[in-house]
């Protein structure tokens, strides 16, 4: 029965009607049939309401009121019935009449006989978007859709400055501050990118912020983000980011940040070379991150370690916590220093 149900929920179809100059009749004057009377008068439709108490805004609009048995005969010629009262029972039979007639039924509320639902939406010359949260928030319809809407757009722009199309499917997997970052790089025309092993908790990521924004505030000209290349975090391979940049012909700088020279180093320098992408490397000394002559522990040693030795990371690491909870924990990017040494180092002119 359970799947049974879920089937009859997926066998809905959203269809894009037209309703200019089209009979809407309207059962309840409250707030809810005062935004489905907003709504279908935005699209031209003639709209008939009943109720025995209207809202005050219902004065200004250009609707007519007419009585139940007035609505009910309108209701013959109509496109569409909407009931929206208290009373479940003469929403029902309201529904019930308006599908005798072969006329659409809407319920401002769920599960009361209804077989359509109106969705919150934006239109554009080149877009129509529509959201429904099926009444778990309606608030947030509008707020999702200037969202998407805003995302689109520069997906859009991107889209239009790509000569290689086929990069176009790759665009969907950027992340959003990967897609405004592309918005920027743009717009400036040359862009710094911080390669990093990184991972994918909320702490690491606001310690790339932070680095972000420093380097902003010292290369304000440029474009600025990082990019984690751990397979277990990344939202695509380096590889594929690059193809998208070289095909927008944006100016690229990227500056690889790592404890020592390993597999991740040499493969991302080897990709970018071959894109002949202009690179640097910035490797932190972990010694200045401890007491002289104190023990420490990196991702890369052995998992013999002296009790009181101290845990580096370039970024939080829930996973080095997690290894060592005794250990005490230091993360590189914790340290303002750190991040103004790495800015100052970096040097996008080479």
């Amino acid at each position: 029965m359970k799947l049974y149900r879920i089937l009859r929920d997926n066998m809905r179809i959203c269809l894009d009607i037209e309703f200019e100059k089209e009979i809407v009749c309207i059962l309840g004057g409250g707030k809810l049939a005062l935004r489905k009377a907003k709504q279908f008068l935005e699209a031209g439709s003639i709209i008939y309401i009943s109720a025995h108490d209207y809202a005050e805004e219902f004065n200004r609009l250009p609707v007519h009121k007419v009585d139940r048995n007035q609505l009910h005969q309108v209701l013959k010629k109509a496109k569409l019935a909407i009931a929206c009262t208290d009373d479940e029972s003469e929403n029902r039979a309201f529904l019930k009449l308006a599908r005798t007639y072969k006329v659409l039924a809407m319920a401002a509320r769920n599960h009361q006989g209804q077989d359509t639902f109106s969705m919150t939406q934006l239109r554009f010359e080149q877009m129509v978007l529509a959201s429904s949260t099926q009444g778990a928030f309606p608030v947030a319809n509008r707020f999702l859709l200037r969202d998407w809407q805003r995302r689109l757009s520069v997906l859009g722009t991107i889209r239009e400055q790509l000569h290689d199309h086929s990069l176009c499917k790759d665009l969907l997997n950027v992340t959003e501050d990967q897609l405004f970052f592309l918005q920027e790089a743009l717009q400036q025309g040359r862009a710094i990118v911080y390669l990093l092993h990184g991972n994918a908790s909320l702490k690491a990521h606001r310690q790339c912020e932070n680095l972000v924004q420093s380097a902003k505030e010292k290369w304000n000209t440029y474009a600025i983000a990082t990019f984690f290349l751990a397979k277990k975090y990344k939202n695509m391979d380096l590889e594929t980011w690059c193809a998208i940049l070289k095909d927008l012909n944006i100016q690229m700088h990227f500056v690889l940040i790592f404890w020592q020279r390993g597999n991740y180093v040499n493969q991302a320098e080897k990709i970018l070379t071959s894109y002949s992408f202009s690179k640097q490397c910035i490797f932190l000394r972990p010694q200045t991150l401890v007491k002289e002559n104190q023990d420490y522990i990196l991702h890369i040693q052995s998992e013999k370690v002296k009790k009181d030795s101290v845990v580096l990371s370039i970024l939080d690491s829930p996973y080095m916590r997690k290894l060592y909870p005794d250990h005490r924990f230091i993360a590189a990017f914790d340290q303002e220093k750190q991040i103004e040494r790495i800015v100052h180092e970096t040097n996008p002119t080479v």
